[in-house]
């Protein structure tokens, strides 16, 4: 018997791919839920193989309707490479085949509901499109992996380094899309299968062709299968933009929200039952998506890999519950430190009111808590979390909306130095953006959240001091004693205040950004950035 280990890693995709075509919520819920079912098909396969990422175990007893299986796994096992190889090889054929059938049934389903009212025979139809439809999943469905000899690598790094491997693999996939035929109505690239009769936004009451996985993705909630997996329900798998945005309205006005529930185009706001109730921030919905910074490195200090994919696990549960129980939000995907959910910009209750950047930072607060302090690594190996968020109007398309958060993740927070940060773009009703970045480590991200919360929980009007931001920036950068400062403040900035708790926290944030005596560049930068902070919330108001 082999006594020489391998190390295993898995990866699944197009993930983004599928997710970025999507324009109702439930579509964007099952184009990720999808690859989470999976690549636990494939966990559930790896018997005899010690799983080292991620966490099974406590993956295997939830279930929640938020994909918790990440994309990736890693594993060790000592069966010989040959056995290795003919195993996985069989994984991957069985795993597809499985998965194949799930969406093949419901288009199947699908088609003979539409043949059969029209025609009445289905049967050799339904045949030829279940094969068609098989062919496009297996062609481009990517189930990859690698297999590596443990001693060619860094025992103290054999997470990244199987990591590197995989990352190879995905650069350089290919996808077989087959001939040349009609096109899927929704992603314009895989060939279309099955017709859909739905009110689609440019022509409504149509049936358009889709691809298997559009398909799925806008009718998974009539899967049987599905259905068990994650306990939705036959008819509201997964709440509309407006109902999320809206939370705190529809808890008072459940009846009126549920007259609107096919009705996506009509303005439930200006129902007379309930528009004198509105504010301006019921309109407005947050993509939250997080990511872990620099595990490979800290994982260098634990005992076993496995240690850093409980760590994650734990973290990545109580990010569920704060989203879902505690923010009214809905996940999209738990996966360890990799965090993607649909929030209500901000809430009123009986604690008062809550945004979005205090489900950030109690977030923040919570990876501290659960990774970074039982890690215990130093400041030069220390990992942090970097977050992208975008706040839209509920009618701004969702597509264009992940596009934007997955850009202000990685291009913006990661690009923060030492990372460890936060990056923000408000999309207006009209398109107009403000956008900004802050460490988390800055005590003015702290204060931004209070003067929010302290805004909008407030009867009075917020004063437009953006605007005085901008037009005394050049005297807020030059000046150079603490005394001139607070002057210029007192005589320019705080007169048009009429609640001292706002003022107050003004000053704060204000102190925050001047005191650190920035020159140049530097300091113009640091006023633009409170300049899109507070433009932002004046906006929120609804003081334009």
């Amino acid at each position: 018997m082999s006594t020489e280990k391998y190390l295993i890693g898995f990866n699944i995709g197009p993930i983004y791919e599928v997710m970025k075509h999507s324009k109702k919520t439930r579509e964007l819920w099952f184009g990720s839920y999808l690859f989470s079912m999976l690549i636990k098909m494939v966990y559930e396969k790896l018997k005899g193989y010690t799983i080292i990422k991620p966490y099974y175990e406590g993956i295997n007893k939830e279930i929640t309707t938020a994909g918790l299986f990440p994309d990736r796994i890693v594993a060790i096992t000592s069966t010989g490479m040959e056995k290795i190889k003919a195993e996985l090889y069989t994984i991957v054929k069985e795993v597809k085949g499985e998965f194949s059938k799930i969406i093949v049934n419901l288009v199947t389903n699908e088609t003979i509901r539409t043949i059969t009212d029209t025609a009445g025979n289905h049967h050799e139809a339904a045949v030829q499109l279940s094969n068609s439809t098989g062919n496009i999943i297996n062609e481009y469905l990517q189930l990859d992996y690698v297999i590596v000899p443990q001693d060619t690598l860094d025992d103290r790094d054999i997470i990244k380094e199987v990591e590197s491997y995989l990352d190879a693999v995905e650069v350089n996939r290919s996808f077989a899309l087959g001939k040349n035929e009609p096109t899927c109505y929704k992603c314009k690239s895989l060939p279309a299968t099955v017709e859909v009769f739905e009110q689609w936004e440019s022509e409504p009451n149509q049936k358009q062709k889709l691809c298997p996985f559009c398909f799925i993705k806008l009718r998974s909630h009539f899967s049987k299968e599905i259905q068990e997996l994650t306990g939705i329900e036959n008819k509201m798998p997964f709440p509309a933009l407006r109902d999320i945005s809206a939370i705190e309205l529809k808890g008072n006005f459940e009846n009126v929200f549920k007259e609107y529930e096919d009705r996506d185009e009509e303005d439930l706001f200006a129902d007379s039952r309930i528009k004198d109730c509105v504010k301006d921030y019921h309109k407005y919905y947050a993509l939250f998506m997080a990511d872990g910074d620099n595990l490979s490195k800290v994982s260098k200090n634990l005992k076993t890999p496995e240690e850093l994919s409980k760590y994650l696990f734990d973290f990545g549960n109580r990010v569920y519950s704060l989203s879902k129980n505690e923010y009214h939000g809905e996940p999209i995907y738990i996966g360890g430190d990799d965090i993607f959910t649909i929030m209500p910009f901000a809430f009123g209750n009986n604690e008062g009111i809550k945004t979005i950047f205090d489900f950030v930072l109690h977030v923040n607060d919570e990876y501290n808590t659960k990774v970074v302090i039982p890690i215990n690594s130093t400041k030069e190996d220390k990992t942090s979390l970097s977050v992208g968020v975008v706040i839209a109007y509920y009618k701004f398309p969702l597509a264009m909306a992940l596009e934007e958060v997955h850009k202000q993740l990685f291009e913006v927070a990661k690009q923060i130095k030492g990372k460890n940060g936060l990056a923000v773009k408000f999309i207006q009703h009209s398109g107009a953006e403000s956008k900004f970045a802050c460490p988390f480590d800055d005590p003015i991200l702290s204060t931004y959240s209070d003067l929010y919360k302290k805004v909008l929980a407030s009867g009075n009007g917020f004063p437009a001091v953006h605007h005085k931001i901008d037009k005394y920036k050049t005297l807020l950068t030059n000046l150079d004693n603490e005394y001139k400062l607070k002057n210029l403040l007192a005589k320019r900035f705080y007169e048009g205040f009429t609640d001292d708790e706002q003022k107050e926290c003004f000053k704060e944030l204000m102190k925050r950004t001047l005191m650190k005596f920035l020159k140049g560049k530097e300091a113009e930068n640091e006023l633009d950035r409170v300049s899109d902070m507070l433009h932002i919330l004046k906006f929120i108001k609804g003081e334009k």
